[in-house]
């Protein structure tokens, strides 16, 4: 397991909502090429974590306990290895095409919203297959037999990084990125 993380920018302020960014566009697109695109494609979630606010920092707001996350996960696991154990597999990360193909079939809205996705996005092949692999996880995660649109959206919001690197090349602090694949369509 890989796990990284980077600043949107060298100064570290390009997104966010109450600092001003110091880079210039030249700056950032410099910082950003230093990413390859085949290493960030074979990444399978990329997310943005946006800094807390200060009522998020001082208040303790009760979250999920670890154990409930804990069960929902090994149940997850559980079923994907019942799934793959005649693969010679464990885990959906490790399916190849034919077994996605297999075990993420999708609907027809479902196919046009990843379409849409491919196309607006330009997500290479090796993308779009760990998107479904990362929704059949989601679906796993809920105990769904099949992918419903839900995790497909879900499964493409976590290629964010990779999104804001080939959709879009400089954002002022004032410009909005697209929040999702849902505007798109």
């Amino acid at each position: 397991m890989l796990v990284a993380s980077m600043n949107p920018c060298p100064c570290g302020y390009l997104f966010d909502p109450d600092r001003i960014c110091r880079c210039n566009s030249m700056q950032i697109n410099k910082y950003y090429m230093k990413i390859s695109g085949p290493i960030l494609d074979r990444i399978d979630i990329q997310v943005e974590v946006k800094p807390l606010k200060p009522i998020q920092v001082v208040e303790n707001k009760p979250s999920e306990p670890s154990s409930i996350i804990r069960a929902r996960v090994s149940r997850a696991r559980e079923i994907q290895q019942e799934r793959l154990l005649k693969h010679g597999m464990t885990l959906n990360a490790m399916m190849n095409t034919e077994l996605i193909k297999r075990y993420c079939d999708l609907d027809k809205k479902i196919k046009e919203i990843l379409y849409n996705a491919v196309k607006y996005y330009k997500l290479t092949a090796r993308s779009y297959f760990k998107t479904l692999k990362v929704a059949r996880t989601i679906a796993d995660l809920e105990q769904r037999d099949r992918i419903v649109e839900e995790d497909v959206l879900e499964a493409l919001s976590y290629r964010e990084v990779e999104n804001i690197l080939y959709k879009k090349t400089h954002y002022s602090n004032k410009q909005k990125k697209n929040p999702g694949i849902i505007n798109v369509i």
